[in-house]
């Protein structure tokens, strides 16, 4: 199991991760917080089978459909003369379409991941491992920000890997210092 931070919510790499094949590795991380608008909200419209129609809670139908630039999301949008014409179009938008087009919808390509992901953050498992997490992250960040982690000054895999293992057992020496010294000046009193 790995507890990753709310850059990791992303479906991809969730996919990547827990692959069978692959690393096989389940994954938690902290779900991203959804606002309550009181519209209709995109888990309200369903999705054909074979992803090329959206279907929204009036019944209404869209083909139209764009991937996003960074390939997570596919946009279905709605044609304005439905929108208009529609008897929940006040549960759906806050104002009424003004173009050619009404609501857009955008739907996840990840959707199977994210509701794992999701389902995982409300066990008990979640709650302890996020609870270790941020002792773990404070150590990630002394390797980044004090011991130049993010970019080392050496080429090659072997050499890189190298200064990786040095400095980790550094900032590890430095811990278990820590701890012996606490330990010892609580015996001594």
């Amino acid at each position: 199991m790995i507890s990753i931070d709310k850059i990791g919510y992303n479906g991809k790499m969730i996919r990547d991760l827990e692959d069978e094949q692959g690393p096989n590795v389940k994954v938690i991380v902290p779900p991203k917080a959804k606002q309550d608008t009181g519209l209709f909200t995109s888990e309200q419209f369903q999705k054909s089978e074979d992803g090329a129609i959206v279907t929204c809670p009036a019944g209404h139908q869209s083909r139209s459909r764009k991937q996003t630039a960074g390939e997570t999301r596919e946009v279905y949008t709605f044609s304005a003369n439905d929108c208009r014409e529609c008897p929940l179009l006040s549960q759906c938008m806050a104002k009424p379409p003004t173009g050619r087009n009404g609501r857009s919808v955008s739907k996840k390509l990840y959707e199977a991941e994210y509701a794992r992901v999701d389902a995982r953050a409300k066990t008990d498992t979640y709650r302890e491992v996020r609870q270790v997490h941020p002792a773990v992250e404070r150590k990630f960040h002394e390797l980044v920000n004090h011991h130049r982690a993010r970019r080392v000054r050496y080429r090659g895999t072997a050499k890189v890997r190298l200064h990786a293992y040095i400095t980790a057992t550094a900032v590890n020496v430095k811990r278990l210092v820590k701890l012996l010294s606490g330990k010892l000046c609580a015996q001594a009193n």
